[in-house]
């Protein structure tokens, strides 16, 4: 227990310290003999990074994480840290541009963040007293009528893209283990390539509205402990992890139960200690570790899965936002907004499909479909190099900190608990996918338009007086010390 505790005891200096010198450990190794310059400026840029972010946003507080915060923790991990390595398997003259952009975010986005801040004079006590302030009652808690209604519209999504889809491919994998070839064919026909009207509703429906929509039952079951919002949660949460998991992609089902836990440990205040951990990863790796063994059946053992799923975590996302920079621009032009298919269409252009000829570049025998996200980098390189680079960096930090502004001074409720938790991962897809695709259709903006959607229905309904306890006269929450 005392070892528990010791962990997560932010204030102390261990923990920084230990990262940063497990950072410098990896960049002295990797680039030292050869270009000592290179790494005296990567330990520069590095130092600063962290001073600034510790703070602005008191990254190194584990009891405490914010949403730009717990972002910067996962970027270090899976693209920083193996930037090295990949900057030492790779030729010049792409390499240093793609070590510069990588670099340049862990100057940028803290400054995003500072201006937000400044502008907004916000100060981290804030976020500290929502950690420490209980659960409580708001009018903007959802009823049950409301949150029926909107599970109700979900169900009816599930039944219209089952109806659509000409075979399930996670019951196909069940069915069929051991047949790789066909199951990729099927996931790809399964949402992306599926040819319906309705196929963002469907990336909106598994990406946001059922995670937002269990996380808001969850919540108001912890609140109320009423037995109808148990049912309710328990009947959203089947759905919703059987919807994510119909494509067998590894991510949004993991994703899913990870958010639980994010909630979980708002809920705690960030008070959680080492078995809180291990159950977290264990979680996250479970639907991945089924879909690995199911989809390779009698060609991979449980090892290799564990190997597979180490190597797609903390080796590719760094390696595919490489050949971003390899692709842009000396194979292709820059596109100057056209791979974000709604500003193209703006400027009278065809959207470019940076993820699609990217994969058929490293892979040009793979499926026509291929897609190879990477990072918000990429993007950003592949439409206006790396100025977009700079500014995106300074844009996603802005974005980040506004979400984290808001959030923090609606108060905890469960509304607002439930949108902190859905972004705290939801933000940490940036080191995976392109910004606008965070935003839209991974829902990072979306599921702010779900909640007001929800409030807005819920106030039109009529609804008993009183809210959990709460006087209908109740007015907004004003604990937080400004």
């Amino acid at each position: 227990m005392q070892a528990s505790r010791r962990l997560f005891i932010s204030h102390r200096p261990t923990i920084p310290v230990v990262l940063l010198a497990g950072i410098m450990a990896c960049g002295l190794l990797v680039i030292l003999g050869k270009t000592s310059l290179l790494v005296i400026i990567s330990a520069a840029v590095i130092i600063s990074s962290l001073w600034l972010m510790q703070k602005a946003v008191g990254v190194f507080n584990l009891r405490a994480l914010t949403l730009p915060g717990f972002w910067y923790l996962v970027y270090v991990a899976i693209i920083l840290v193996p930037s090295f390595f990949v900057y030492a398997e790779q030729a010049d003259p792409y390499r240093l541009r793609y070590l510069f952009a990588v670099e340049s975010a862990l100057l940028t986005v803290p400054l995003g963040i500072i201006f937000m801040k400044q502008l907004f004079k916000f100060h981290t006590r804030e976020t500290l007293a929502f950690y420490r302030s209980p659960l409580q009652p708001s009018r903007s808690d959802s009823s049950v009528v409301t949150f029926v209604l909107f599970l109700g519209l979900a169900w009816a999504l599930t039944l219209l893209y089952v109806r659509e889809v000409r075979e399930i491919p996670l019951f196909y994998m069940i069915a069929h283990p051991g047949e790789s070839a066909m199951l990729g064919q099927l996931r790809e026909e399964s949402l992306k390539l599926l040819d319906s009207p309705l196929r963002y509703a469907y990336s909106v429906l598994r990406s946001t509205l059922y995670p937002f929509l269990i996380l808001l039952a969850f919540a108001r079951y912890l609140q109320t402990r009423q037995k109808t919002w148990g049912w309710l949660f328990v009947a959203s949460f089947l759905s919703g992890a059987m919807f994510s998991g119909f494509t067998t992609a590894k991510s949004p089902v993991a994703i899913l139960l990870l958010m639980l836990c994010a909630w979980y440990y708002l809920y705690k205040g960030g008070r959680v200690g080492v078995k809180f951990v291990i159950s977290l990863v264990v979680l996250f790796l479970a639907f991945p570790f089924f879909v690995i063994l199911g989809r390779y059946a009698g060609r991979t053992g449980p090892v290799d899965a564990i190997e597979s799923m180490g190597e797609r975590i903390f080796h590719v996302p760094a390696l595919v936002l490489y050949y971003y920079f390899e692709v842009f621009p000396d194979v292709v032009p820059y596109q100057y907004g056209a791979t974000i298919g709604k500003l193209a269409l703006i400027l009278g252009r065809a959207p470019f499909p940076s993820p699609n000829v990217v994969g058929l570049y490293t892979s040009p025998h793979g499926l026509a479909s291929i897609n190879a996200n990477a990072a918000f980098l990429g993007n950003m390189n592949a439409d206006f190099g790396l100025a977009g680079c700079l500014i995106g960096g300074v844009l996603v930090g802005v974005i980040m900190q506004a979400a984290q502004i808001y959030v923090v001074r609606r108060g905890k409720s469960p509304m607002s608990m439930a949108i902190y938790s859905f972004l705290l991962l939801g933000f940490t897809s940036l080191n995976s996918t392109a910004l606008p695709v965070v935003l839209l259709s991974d829902g990072a903006m979306v599921v702010f338009l779900v909640a007001w959607t929800l409030r807005a229905v819920d106030s039109v309904l009529p609804r008993r007086p009183g809210i959990a306890g709460l006087p209908r006269r109740a007015g907004r929450l004003s604990w937080v010390k400004r």
